[in-house]
């Protein structure tokens, strides 16, 4: 996901993400832009910046780091670090329970965080981890909500049974996410 928000406290202004591997190189500082043109703003009225540090594919990761350290920098503001786990998780639709985000690593591997949730206020339960697919279905909690990338598992009846999954559009990391966490 390569994506960029526009906010004012909790309140979105502007959001732009495009779901396609490999384009954080070209398409980054264009969807930067484009946030600013659609919101009829400018960088220089930027407070901060936050940018979701993983996990994540390495070079997507590397190339939003130096994006955000750099506009930081010339503008003297603070950027805060956002786990991409706890974004991700913050998009589960319930109020209290369990909340466990699921990322997909390789083909087999994939990262998962366990939250416990309390009127929305997410606590991690369990850190983020890496495990097959195998060992992961034997481990999420009964009555977890299941977030992220969820195809495989939605094929899993076990898990079908005694967890529930999120709508497929909570499933996307989104950057307004991530500026809500970093607001905080």
């Amino acid at each position: 996901m390569c994506a960029a928000a526009l906010t004012d406290d909790d309140h979105l202004i502007a959001e732009h993400r495009v779901n396609i591997k490999n384009i954080h190189a070209a398409r980054l500082f264009p969807i930067i832009h484009s946030v600013f043109d659609m919101a009829s703003f400018e960088q220089k009225e930027l407070d901060g910046i936050a940018i979701s540090i993983g996990p994540g594919s390495f070079t997507g990761l590397r190339i939003g780091l130096s994006a955000a350290k750099g506009m930081a920098i010339g503008q003297n503001i603070p950027i805060v670090a956002v786990p991409t786990m706890q974004a991700l998780a913050s998009n589960a639709p319930i109020r209290d329970g369990l909340v466990c985000a699921i990322l997909q690593s390789r083909a087999n591997e994939f990262y998962t965080t366990i939250y416990s949730r309390d009127n929305y206020k997410d606590t991690i339960m369990q850190d983020t981890s890496i495990s097959t697919f195998e060992e992961l279905v034997d481990s999420i909690p009964s009555n977890a909500c299941l977030i992220g990338h969820m195809q495989r598992f939605f094929e899993e009846e076990t898990l079908r049974k005694r967890c529930f999954f999120a709508p497929a559009d909570a499933n996307y990391l989104s950057a307004f996410s991530v500026a809500k966490i970093g607001s905080q």
